[in-house]
């Protein structure tokens, strides 16, 4: 009996027919998801890149010892060179292929993945809907000289992986089997082919920004760290919500100073206008929230389905990234590496070349100073000599002639005062004769004031108080003995100066040497940097060749996996797709192959991908009608379970059981 009045529920409920092809992703099973997750665990390809840098650390190495007894302005020059090399091993070993990063951050839904695939043409690489996709930071590695996509993975133990499309779009959406491959890795890391102006810039694919209650702190952190990693920000925020949030800001100013393009994304939701508008108020915002020097490098609003875009200075997609290029320098590792570190060599140098040139400035100076030392220090000694000289004459030869004078004028005094003793007598004896004179009482009057006066005089000594010769050769040690300190204090400022010229010499030929040494490593190191990268991309690449692979089956003979009973290259089948109408040699079509096949998981999966099980294969039968024939009690239900109205489809049940092919032949025997 058929059970013809039974309707099927599809056409019930007004079910839109199904595609007859039908491509799946195999990893939507959690087995297949299980299966890749301890794939990638146990990916142990390790890869050692310092052999390539010995030779520009041993130079490094020579280089400190040459310095050793020079005064750099950086004692560490040293290390800051070894930091810029591992930074630079670091990057290689993380497959990132340039220093400017563009962190693609915003909330969720706010459009990042559509607009990363249509700035980097790959169409649609990055999987985009309404849920949150981006669980893990995807770094997109921009070559200009590049022709394949090349996508890699890094585990928890920081080895890389190598995946595909397929493992991708997986890892980005949350798998209908709930299994989430992105909770085993650290970040997914493509190469792929781009514009020129693009060459050389990575792009950050960030998980998204969420505002609600329960997860916005973690939300918050997360945004900010992966933003802060980068070296300029798209912030993207869905125009359909409107202008810029009090939110938006506050994440923002989190931020390090560095540039940010606010992006409103699906610009085609909303009128021109309105577009303009939000686009000029969000800019009126910034200015007021950020200030001048701080303000966004641009505000857009573009469209990734009508491939258009917005700003009130007319900025193109080239403009923009040339501007975060312009503000933040190198993108090429190698040129950023080597950069860094001539940058440090530089500094040195020109350090070194100012000294040189503080000290010449200083040199002139000190030799007029040790001119002027050295001629005072002359003149003294002249003068010293000739005081000497004088001195030795007025303590000496001089003294002796006015010594002598001295003692013949006190014996001519001598005789004067005897000569005026008997002038006194002769006249005070002629007084007392002569005393019947008028004028004889006035003569006795100034006779007697003559005799005290007199008397007085004999009474005056007058011998001189003068130097023996050993006091006189004492006074005359003390005196040049001043005058040999005096010249020996101007001797020292002398040979000060000179001091001080000799050490300026040597300091500043010492200066010179420096940046002679400095400017020879300098150059040395450029060529041994240059040619360590070029042997560490060989062998990056070597390695990555090497790297664990995704097994993919090239086979897509979906009946040899069904006959097969491998149900794992069943599902790898569909990751390519299988046409559902095309039927093997004996007149089945996959699915009612799998049904002649009693594999009940392979027919599930067909109902779980709502295939239309009403189908009839090239022999003229359905799925329900197979498994009739084939007397399988257990598939019968599953599929009327699925689509009981599957019984409207078919023909009698009865006789088709009856029809057994087996019956037939074993009847030849009896």
């Amino acid at each position: 009996m058929g059970l013809n009045f039974l309707k099927k529920k599809s056409e019930a409920k007004g079910k839109k027919p199904v595609a007859s092809f039908l491509k799946v992703n195999k990893y939507e099973n959690p087995q297949m998801a299980l299966n890749l997750i301890a794939h990638i665990c146990t990916a142990t390809e390790d890869l050692d890149v310092s052999p390539c840098f010995e030779k520009v650390c041993s130079k490094l190495d020579e280089m400190k010892k040459d310095l050793q007894d020079y005064g750099l302005e950086n004692p560490n020059l040293l290390r800051s060179c070894l930091y810029e090399i591992v930074d630079l091993e670091d990057k290689m070993l993380s497959m990132l292929s340039s220093t400017l990063k563009i962190a693609v951050a915003g909330g969720y839904s706010a459009g990042k993945s559509s607009l990363l695939n249509d700035i980097t043409g790959v169409g649609d690489l990055l999987p985009t809907g309404i849920d949150p996709v981006s669980l893990v930071n995807t770094y997109l590695n921009c070559k200009h000289s590049g022709t394949n996509l090349v996508i890699r993975g890094e585990n928890l133990r920081n080895k890389l992986v190598l995946l595909n499309e397929e493992v991708l779009a997986c890892i980005q959406h949350s798998s209908k089997s709930k299994t989430y491959i992105a909770t085993v890795l650290n970040k997914i890391v493509i190469d792929t082919p781009a514009q020129q102006y693009l060459d050389g810039v990575t792009f950050v694919d960030t998980p998204g920004y969420n505002n609600s209650s329960n997860s916005q702190e973690s939300d918050r952190n997360k945004a900010v760290s992966a933003m802060n990693e980068c070296e300029a920000i798209f912030w993207c925020i869905d125009i359909e919500g409107g202008t810029i949030t009090k939110d938006d800001i506050d994440i923002l100013k989190q931020v390090d100073d560095k540039p940010i393009v606010i992006l409103y994304t699906k610009m085609d939701k909303k009128p021109k206008g309105e577009v303009k508008k939000i686009v000029e108020d969000t800019e009126r915002i910034c200015l007021n929230e950020f200030g001048k020097e701080k303000m966004p490098l641009a505000v857009m609003a573009v469209s990734c389905r009508e491939k258009t875009s917005y700003s009130t200075t007319g900025l193109s997609w080239q403009k923009v990234i040339e501007m975060i290029k312009g503000k933040c320098g190198e993108t090429d590792l190698l040129g950023k590496c080597i950069s860094n570190i001539m940058g440090l060599f530089d500094r040195e140098i020109d350090t070194s070349n100012k000294a040189v040139k503080e000290l010449e400035d200083e040199r002139r100076d000190a030799i007029k100073y040790r001119d002027d030392a050295y001629e005072n220090y002359r003149i003294i000694k002249e003068t010293n000599k000739d005081l000497k000289k004088r001195i030795a004459d007025i303590f000496y030869d001089n003294y002796e002639e006015i010594m002598k004078a001295a003692d013949k004028r006190g014996e001519l005094c001598q005789d004067l005062i005897e000569g005026w003793s008997e002038s006194l007598d002769r006249e005070v004896e002629w007084s007392k004769k002569a005393g019947f004179f008028k004028n004889v009482s006035s003569l006795a009057g100034q006779c007697e004031k003559s005799i005290a006066k007199f008397n007085r005089l004999i009474a005056t000594d007058i011998s001189y108080n003068y130097w023996d010769e050993e006091y006189r050769k004492s006074l005359f040690g003390g005196i040049c003995e001043t005058l040999d300190e005096n010249l020996e204090k101007f001797g020292e400022i002398k040979d000060n100066a000179d001091e001080n010229y000799q050490n300026l010499i040597k300091i500043k030929k010492n200066e010179e040497e420096c940046a002679k040494c400095l400017r020879t490593y300098e150059r040395s190191i450029h060529h041994l940097l240059s040619e360590a990268y070029g042997e560490c991309t060989k062998l990056v690449s070597a390695h990555q060749a090497k790297l664990q692979k995704i097994e993919i089956t090239q086979d897509n003979d979906v009946f040899s996996a069904i006959s097969g009973d491998n149900y794992e290259r069943f599902l790898s089948c569909f990751s390519n797709g299988v046409d559902l109408n095309v039927c093997n040699g004996e007149g089945y079509s996959p699915i009612t192959w799998a049904v002649r096949s009693g594999n009940n998981e392979m027919v599930k999966f067909f109902i779980d991908h709502e295939v239309d099980l009403s189908v009839k294969d090239g022999r003229g039968f359905n799925s329900l009608e197979t498994a009739v024939m084939q007397h399988y009690q257990d598939m019968c239900e599953l599929l009327m379970d699925a689509d009981n109205t599957l019984l409207s489809k078919s023909q009698p049940l009865q006789e088709l059981a009856d029809r057994n092919d087996f019956k037939k032949w074993i009847s030849k025997y009896n």
